[in-house]
């Protein structure tokens, strides 16, 4: 289950269905919570799609499960970026 969802919330988001994306990544940080690359990778979506203040709090649960993850780090600081300016 989770390998289907993981493809199908990668092949929406690569055609730009971001909803879809999103809704197949919830179901994946549902089932598990403390993958740091899920929460990155929902991060991104919500972030494409315009919920800035989702995707902030997606990449925090990411750097919460690894401290290290860079990408998370990053993405974290454009989006806070992003809201600082609105």
């Amino acid at each position: 289950l989770i390998a289907i969802l993981i493809q199908s919330g990668n092949a929406a988001a690569a055609e730009g269905r971001l909803s879809t994306a999103a809704a197949s990544y919830r179901e994946l940080v549902g089932l598990r919570p403390g993958d740091a690359d899920l929460r990155n990778n929902f991060g991104i979506v919500l972030s494409r799609s315009g919920d800035l203040a989702a995707a902030a709090a997606q990449f925090e649960a990411a750097l919460n499960a690894n401290p290290s993850h860079q990408t998370a780090r990053r993405n974290l600081e454009a989006v806070r970026e992003k809201l600082a300016k609105h």
